[in-house]
């Protein structure tokens, strides 16, 4: 852990690999929370697959120094387990909704220019249809109890609240250091 701090704040690592690995470690967290919530053995099957795959991607394209392909690769990744979790949690009667809030931030920052732009709309389009189908197919989305609903909505809320906290923290940390570094650069 301690590594992975000086990484971050090492500025002879480029910035934009030094955030992708912040925000692809949040993902991590983020992943692991939101599978857990489906509570079934083929969420936690994706869950362990998807970490390892998050791992090894981020991991290739800081060796192979293809930052953006990784960034594209994990937010496919991202699109594709969502809407799992979100059916296997309950619909927007489980805390799930409130999650896909993190994949928007996701692209926001690790994607550039057209393919940014493309994966916004398709992230938009995708939580859509996940509203559609749990609202027209409700047979098909695991049900919860009124209860278990709003614990895991209130979890959530706060969660998504904390790690987009933290996420912007280090986002603007990371800033000012380099901000920092061109100032004395300068002098």
């Amino acid at each position: 852990l301690n590594k992975w701090f000086e990484m971050i704040y090492d500025h002879r690592i480029s910035l934009r690999e030094r955030m992708f690995r912040v925000v692809t470690g949040i993902s991590m967290v983020v992943l692991s929370i939101i599978l857990l919530m489906g509570r079934n053995p083929v969420n936690l099957m994706i869950l362990a697959v998807s970490l390892i795959c998050l791992a090894a991607i981020v991991k290739i394209s800081i060796r192979k120094e293809c930052i953006n392909a990784g960034a594209t690769i994990i937010a496919v990744l991202l699109l594709l387990i969502f809407p799992v979790s979100f059916i296997t949690a309950g619909g927007f009667y489980s805390g799930v909704p409130e999650w896909f809030v993190l994949c928007f931030v996701y692209l926001s920052i690790t994607l550039e220019g057209r393919r940014k732009a493309g994966f916004f709309l398709i992230c938009i389009i995708e939580t859509l249809l996940c509203y559609y189908f749990a609202f027209h197919f409700p047979q098909y989305v695991k049900h919860n109890t009124e209860g278990h609903y709003f614990f895991c909505s209130a979890v959530s809320v706060i969660l998504v609240g904390v790690l987009t906290s933290i996420l912007l923290l280090f986002v603007t940390r990371l800033y000012e250091k380099e901000n920092e570094l061109s100032k004395q650069q300068k002098k």
